[in-house]
């Protein structure tokens, strides 16, 4: 019990003696889990959007006027032996009639005086073979097709969505990353401050026979503080922008965004293993440096 006590009183000293740069530290590790949370949550949301618009990707491919049965059939065969397509859906010229006065609210006969629409194929693809340069490929192929008239896909939305993609992926990983190590930086730095100030006291321990975990223990602690208690601050911040964000959504586009539930203890968890991971290495390089 006497030694949790001087762990306990050791670990407030170091804070205590290291004030400054501790605060420093804490709003430091805040505002850093905070850029990385909520680039994270962004990224996650963006992935899923473009995910959900893989599976609804569809291409169309209209047929000429004068295609008979037999010809629409031999094209139906021949799109089921391309392997990137999952699914194949054929829309007669009736259909296609009906489908313009469900989206219109008039019909086609009435504004035209006549049914000009062409019959098709409307095609859906695997997620994984969505990638514009595979997409522009089967075209090309269906468009060589006989019996086929145009082929058509939204593939501007289609590269756009693609470029954010990797933009997504490289300029959030980048600052995970630069985040991640600064926040690795100020950690060590300020137990590096409170081992220098108890430097003589660490080397009495060690001459009075104490392990190096019974030294070490104090300083990892205070690093569970400032990870903790960064953490905190991080919490703080996401849940306020959270709840802007929701507000702003909600007033604007009459939808709202996912659950808070996880932010408090994703960011103390993150914050506390970041603190340990940081805080017993800087403490273990010390130990190593002075036997």
């Amino acid at each position: 019990m006497r030694a949790l006590f001087f762990i306990l009183r050791q670990t407030l000293a170091n804070l205590w003696a290291a004030r400054t740069p501790v605060i420093g530290a804490v709003v430091s590790i805040g505002l850093s889990l905070s850029i990385i949370i909520g680039l994270v949550a962004v990224s996650v949301k963006g992935l899923r959007s473009f995910d959900y618009f893989k599976h609804k990707f569809q291409m169309e491919v209209f047929l000429k006027p004068n295609v008979t049965d037999s010809e629409t059939q031999t094209l139906h065969n021949k799109l089921s032996d391309i392997n990137q397509i999952k699914s194949i859906r054929f829309i007669s010229r009736q259909e296609a009639a009906v489908i313009f006065e469900r989206e219109f609210g008039e019909k086609i006969m009435d504004v035209l005086g006549e049914n000009p629409l062409m019959p098709s194929f409307q095609l859906r693809f695997y997620r994984k073979m969505t990638h514009p340069a595979i997409i522009e490929n089967v075209k090309l192929r269906i468009q060589e097709m006989e019996g086929v008239d145009e082929v058509k896909y939204h593939k501007e939305i289609l590269l756009m969505l693609e470029r954010y993609f990797r933009l997504i992926v490289v300029v959030g990983s980048a600052v995970v990353i630069l985040a991640g190590i600064a926040m690795n930086i100020l950690i060590k730095n300020t137990i590096r401050v409170s081992i220098f100030a108890r430097r003589k006291q660490i080397e009495i321990l060690r001459l009075l026979g104490a392990g190096n975990f019974f030294i070490r223990l104090p300083y990892i602690l205070e690093g569970v503080v400032e990870g903790a208690l960064g953490g905190a601050l991080a919490a703080i911040i996401l849940t306020f922008g959270h709840k802007m964000i929701n507000y702003a959504t909600e007033v604007f586009l009459n939808v709202s965004v996912s659950s808070s539930d996880l932010i408090w203890p994703s960011a103390i968890s993150l914050g506390v293993l970041i603190g340990i991971s940081s805080s017993s290495n800087s403490v273990q390089r010390y130990l190593q440096s002075i036997n």
